[in-house]
């Protein structure tokens, strides 16, 4: 009885292969190029023609294969990287993938020369789908050169389904840019037909950088440094007015390979997402090290994208190395807790002492109201800060300022424990909330402010937004495959005060909570869709998290909205009851504290 399984020729089996490694010429450009890097070249050149349809040259001088080698460099898994299961656990070479010249000379003809610094001569090695290799002698270089001619001129049907000569050849040049910034200290030459695309010696990180994506780039770019026991970073971000409509800028080499991780680049891009317009991204170019033996880069044909085993780790100090770059150049505020705990001094007036807090201004206490103090010129300072923690502001009912003891002053401002009511409250440039209190300035930054209260509003189940109901239904475009991911969801987001149906591949909102701002309503659900689909799939990831800070950003006050007093007293008071009220959920600072000397010392000393 004739069988059903039948076990496949070995010319079907490696055009299968193809299909996996070798999509278009694209990929062809890659596996060589790799292999090349692996071999210990230090000096690339390709060359295509037509796209790469008809051919592909490579030119390497790097170590080059003996006879034996060159013939079982074309069979079916053959490789020098990976011997035994472990070896598959710290792979630390590119181009480890056995059927990679298998499937290439499945689908197209092949052409190898190559010569090793010991032989006398090099060897040629021909080759053509279904046929037997032919191996003979040659004089030619140290290294390597293959030539790639004719892809997928037995596949028509492959040959067919490539996208145009410009659109093909800007997939070589997108990798081959790649290859030029993951390795300054290597040569790459490129040629499109007998074109010079560039031609770029071996150098430093920034001088490559500014080799392959121009002056103008490398000078707007931030450097970026962070090393822990887990992962060491390096690189540069680029400036908010580098930022594409695209992810074409932005580039992640982990371990000298080029990668894709959406999620990684979901860290950055919240950092700069009140720095962009919607939809813009950042410029990065990123350079990760992490022990080969955290990382499994086989699962993905083409090794574009990677598993971390402590993702989340990455994740975070990505996120926290970009906010420190960005802050340090003053295009974030500070994300850490900038008051600093000064000493307190006794200053005199009229014979009468008193002891003042030098980052408030106010007057702890006096020779009328607190004689416990010591006022003695030498003070013991242990005792005296002992004393000073003992105080409370409750225990007075007035409060005056430094400036009011030294020049004799007799007004007083009330003090109101954690609530500001002084009418001392003012808007700045749309953005900022400006109080005077006691000596010191208070500046506010109102979206992220409202975020932090928003946010841990969500948190604690306090949030019970006023909502409107919409006379004509809001429609958002969903992507089908999308549609499970948000009706999970759907319970959270209607406690948040979103109602909608979700009906084929749209979403219907019928209601929507009131602090969404009337005109914006579409852009402001299309955002918030947007986000919640973005969020990184990372294991221990906190999704519901996620969701109430994409909400809180969403829904909350926007830089340029105008605030009555009321409504700035009402922001500045609900951080008071805040926990974490120094920053906002996405790490943005909420506001700083600066007395007359920080003041003069950060804005006005030269």
């Amino acid at each position: 009885m004739e069988t059903k399984i039948r076990i496949l020729p070995e010319f079907i089996a490696n055009q299968i292969a193809a299909g996996e490694v070798v999509q278009r010429p694209e990929s062809v450009v890659k596996e060589l190029v790799e292999k090349s890097i692996d071999s210990g070249a230090d000096s690339i050149a390709v060359i295509v023609k037509n796209a790469g349809k008809n051919l592909i040259h490579i030119v390497d001088n790097g170590s080059g294969m003996s006879y034996d080698d060159l013939k079982l460099s074309v069979k079916r898994h053959a490789t020098s990287k990976v011997f035994t299961s472990e070896d598959l656990e710290s792979i630390n070479t590119f181009g480890f993938r056995g059927e990679a010249l298998a499937s290439i000379c499945s689908v197209a003809s092949m052409e190898i020369r190559t010569k090793t610094i010991n032989d006398a001569h090099g060897w040629q090695l021909l080759a053509e789908p279904m046929k037997t290799e032919v191996v003979s002698p040659i004089s030619t270089e140290n290294g390597t050169q293959i030539f790639v001619r004719n892809l997928f001129y037995n596949v028509p049907a492959r040959r067919k389904f490539l996208k145009s000569d410009m659109t093909e050849f800007r997939y070589i040049s997108d990798t081959m840019i790649k290859f030029a910034l993951s390795n300054p200290n290597k040569r790459f030459t490129f040629y499109d037909d007998n074109v010079l695309i560039f031609d770029v010696k071996a150098s430093d990180d920034y001088q490559r950088i500014s080799d392959i994506l121009g002056l103008n780039i490398a000078n707007k770019l931030l450097p970026l440094n962070f090393t822990d026991s887990i992962i060491e970073i390096s690189g540069y971000i680029g400036q908010p007015e580098l930022a594409k409509m695209n992810r074409s800028g932005q580039y992640f080499f982990l371990n000298g390979r080029a990668i894709f991780s959406a999620n990684l680049a979901h860290s950055i891009n919240t950092v700069f997402e009140n720095l962009l317009d919607r939809n813009q991204k950042p410029l990065f170019i990123i350079n990760l090290k992490v022990d080969y033996s955290k990382v499994d880069v086989n699962i993905h044909p083409q090794k574009l994208e990677v598993k971390f085993e402590e993702e989340r780790h990455i994740y975070d100090v990505l996120k926290k190395a970009t906010q420190n770059t960005l802050y340090n150049h003053n295009l974030i505020p500070d994300i850490t807790n900038l008051e600093i705990e000064s000493p307190f001094i006794v200053i005199n007036n009229q014979g009468s002492r008193s002891i003042v807090n030098q980052i408030t201004g106010e007057i702890v206490g006096d020779d009328n109201k607190s004689s416990k103090f010591n006022f003695d010129n030498k003070i013991d300072n242990s005792n005296f800060l002992k004393q000073t923690n003992d105080y409370s502001p409750q225990k007075y009912d007035k409060i005056t300022s430094a400036f009011d003891v030294v020049f004799n002053k007799q007004t007083t401002s009330e003090y109101f424990g954690d609530e500001i009511k002084s009418n001392q409250v003012i808007q700045a440039m749309g953005r900022f909330i400006l109080t005077l209190n006691s000596g010191t300035i208070t500046i506010y930054e109102q979206s992220s402010t409202h975020k932090r209260i928003i946010y841990n509003s969500l948190k604690n189940k306090e949030f019970k937004p006023k909502t409107q109901k919409l006379l004509f239904p809001l429609e958002i475009n969903l992507p089908k495959e999308n549609n499970s991911f948000i009706t999970e969801y759907q319970n959270i987001l209607n406690e948040c005060g979103f109602f909608f149906s979700i009906i084929n591949e749209k979403i219907e909102f019928y209601e929507i909570p009131d602090l969404v701002k009337a005109g914006l309503e579409t852009d402001t659900l299309n955002k918030l869709i947007e986000k919640i689909i973005d969020l990184p799939h990372i294991s221990n990831f906190d999704i519901l998290d996620s969701i109430y800070k994409t909400i809180a950003d969403t829904l909350s006050i926007r830089t340029g909205q105008i605030l009555s007093e009321e409504e700035m007293l009402s922001l500045i008071n609900g951080l008071e009851k805040c926990d974490e009220k120094y920053t906002a959920p996405n790490g943005n600072r909420t506001f700083v504290k600066l007395n007359s000397e920080q003041f003069y010392q950060k804005f006005l000393r030269l």
